[in-house]
């Protein structure tokens, strides 16, 4: 099972999926284990490592999980215009984040 890092909840696969909010302290638990980052964006990938305090490289990856893997979700309160990279944690205080945990849980029937 494999714990992936992203930068948007999406589904990458057809099936049945749980998404759950979940606190910092438990992002640092769950990547003490090994994770794969598929977090595309490089400004991105540094907010993910100032918040959590480990480091989160940037990596354009197809994903296409399988039953049991997960999938840490950083996320933005707010979609920001255009051209806007941000780059301090005040910044990032004032727009708001959350972390989320996708799993998923079965394959579609009719794959």
């Amino acid at each position: 099972m494999t714990l992936y890092l992203f930068n948007a909840p999406v589904m990458t696969n057809y099936g049945l999926f749980r998404f759950n909010k979940i606190g910092v302290d438990d992002v640092k638990w769950m990547m003490e284990s090994g994770y794969i980052s598929a977090i595309g964006h490089e400004a991105t990938a540094k907010l993910f490592s100032l918040v959590t305090g480990i480091d989160v490289q940037p990596n354009r990856l197809q994903v296409k999980m399988n039953v049991g893997d997960t999938a840490i979700v950083f996320w933005l309160n707010s979609r920001q215009p255009e051209g806007v990279v941000i780059t301090d944690i005040n910044t990032l205080e004032r727009i708001g984040y959350s972390f989320g945990l996708i799993t998923m849980l079965e394959r579609a029937y009719n794959e």
